[in-house]
């Protein structure tokens, strides 16, 4: 008969991502009242580094006065935060690292989620993911649709027409880069 055994050390480990912030931190900013009740720790983690973020870029100063380009970064004429780049740009450690990649987003604009994706991808400095015709695939209908959703008289006639017309223009960028490699 088998009888059960004690839970093994390995196993009762703390799992997850290592604290960011010292618990003595933590515990101040809650005592200030920086936290909601409520938000969870990761909430509460990533709006200190939208802190961060917030000051390190320069952006604690007069909405009418923000700096340049970093003023991308404060959604006007409400004011809002683009919390989600904020945080990610917050979790670079060095100040002048964080200003050139936030230089870098707030000149590209990306939607949230991919600038989210390329800072990471630059913190912790793992190479670009593999091309995949798939994915590619996927990204181009959701365009396809997102310009659905804006100008919804758009027929799937004139989508085909438009796609033909991205291919031709592709495969032309494609037979020039082949022909400067060729010479090079």
């Amino acid at each position: 008969m088998n009888h059960p055994t004690a839970v093994s050390e390995e196993s009762s480990k703390k799992r997850g991502r290592p604290p960011a912030f010292s618990a003595k931190l933590e515990q101040l900013y809650r005592g200030y009242g920086f936290f909601n009740e409520g938000d969870t720790r990761r909430t509460d983690i990533s709006y200190l580094y939208q802190q961060r973020a917030f000051e390190v870029l320069g952006l604690a100063v007069d909405k009418d006065k923000l700096p340049e380009p970093f003023g991308w970064l404060v959604i006007q004429p409400t004011g809002k935060l683009r919390k989600t780049i904020l945080a990610e740009l917050g979790r670079v450690p060095h100040p002048d690292d964080m200003r050139e990649v936030a230089t870098y987003i707030c000149t590209a604009k990306p939607k949230a989620r991919d600038a989210a994706v390329m800072i990471r991808g630059w913190r912790t400095g793992k190479p670009d993911r593999e091309p995949d015709v798939y994915q590619l695939t996927r990204e181009l209908l959701r365009q396809v649709d997102d310009y659905r959703v804006r100008i919804p008289a758009t027929d799937w006639w004139q989508v085909l027409r438009a796609l033909d017309n991205a291919r031709d223009m592709v495969a032309e960028i494609a037979l020039s880069t082949d022909d400067d490699e060729a010479t090079a």
